[in-house]
């Protein structure tokens, strides 16, 4: 049972303005890096960066956040978007997730923070403050299955879950001879046609950034639309975000590992560097005259062998993803959570969504 004067310790308020939140960001910081589970997604640098390209009118931010004297002990980022047609259907998102689908930036493993020493009188409070919140739908994706997050809506009704996998390697225990046997000759193969060019495969420094990032969204941007897709970098703020962490010189580190055949880049991939692990976000390969090459498996293959810290994170996929499976990863289980607290509220807000779709359709006849 709880000590009351232990919990009663504990100062509680809701951020609502973005001036106050950035105003927490020294000490947000001092309590992210306490966490066991430190990502690049939960650091203020994403998430304000994520607020200042993709935040809308109808949306509010609603982040609790707890003190024992003046030091910040929990920092839960939450805001809720308000559907702008009726009938106003709200959902409770992190911030860092919730925007357009054909824009969304993927973002991974959020979760709420708190002082390691102080979880066990701060939870009842978070758990019951979200019980008490008056909203249609709470949506909570990529989820670690050890996260507070999770802790928390296991025993919250109307939860229901969705699984994913999170792929990572070890690279300190990695090795090619692992792999599957069909893989190893997918890679033999590519690895003799590569040695009839000039190859040379690199980790990038920042100087080279300026050269190799537009053509790795050149990379990217045709092979989709070449699938009939807009690509992600098709949308500005995606591009603009991206481009802000990038020129930051904050808690993430970007790096990008390129596979240059003949002098010219085939392939592109970047990363996100947090603590110990390096976490494999973008890329791009050269689709029309690296057609008959796999130019993305070799510049895996190098990247992981020559990893510089611990973890080479492929983040979340299918459970059954076997691009990612094929190289051995270890296979975590993880999450997509809704909470349905009304749910005629919802279905009517889908109806009036599919009827608004149909009727804008028909006047484009």
């Amino acid at each position: 049972m709880l000590d009351n004067n232990i919990t009663a310790k504990i100062t509680w308020k809701t951020v609502e303005s973005i001036q106050e939140l950035i105003s927490l960001k020294e000490q947000w910081q001092l309590l992210y890096v306490k966490q066991q589970n430190m990502n690049p997604f939960c650091c203020p640098q994403w998430l304000l960066s994520w607020y200042e390209v993709y935040w809308q009118k109808n949306w509010s931010l609603k982040v609790l956040v707890g003190f024992i004297d003046d030091e910040l002990i929990a920092f839960i980022p939450t805001y809720v978007q308000r559907a702008k047609h009726w009938p106003f259907l709200t959902t409770m998102r992190f911030l860092g997730q919730g925007e357009a689908e054909d824009i969304e930036l993927a973002t991974e493993y959020l979760d709420i923070l708190i002082e390691p020493h102080n979880k066990i009188i701060a939870l009842p409070y978070i758990q019951n403050w979200f019980k008490l919140k008056q909203i249609d739908l709470i949506c909570w994706d990529a989820i670690l299955t050890e996260s507070t997050i999770n802790e928390i809506f296991l025993n919250i009704e109307g939860t229901k879950r969705t699984e994913a996998s999170r792929f990572i390697i070890n690279s300190q225990n990695w090795s090619v001879n692992k792999l599957s046997k069909n893989t190893r000759k997918r890679i033999n193969k590519n690895n003799n046609k590569l040695k009839k060019v000039s190859t040379e495969l690199k980790w990038l420094n920042k100087e080279e950034l300026e050269t190799y990032w537009p053509i790795m969204i050149s990379f990217h941007q045709k092979r989709w639309q070449a699938e009939g897709k807009k690509g992600a970098f098709t949308s500005t703020e995606f591009y603009n975000f991206h481009k802000s962490i990038l020129n930051s010189n904050d808690q993430i580190t970007p790096l990008f590992s390129v596979l240059l055949v003949n002098n010219k880049a085939a392939a592109i991939h970047y990363y996100l560097v947090i603590g110990d692990t390096l976490h494999f976000y973008q890329s791009g390969w050269d689709s029309i005259s690296m057609a008959n090459y796999s130019p993305g498996l070799s510049l895996h293959i190098w990247s992981i062998k020559n990893n510089p810290y611990l973890y080479y994170d492929f983040m979340m996929g299918n459970k059954s993803d076997s691009y990612k499976s094929q190289f051995k990863c270890s296979s975590k289980v993880m999450f997509n959570i809704k909470t349905i607290n009304h749910p005629f509220r919802l279905l009517l807000h889908k109806l009036i969504n599919k009827l608004t779709i149909k009727i804008s359709s028909n006047k484009g006849i």
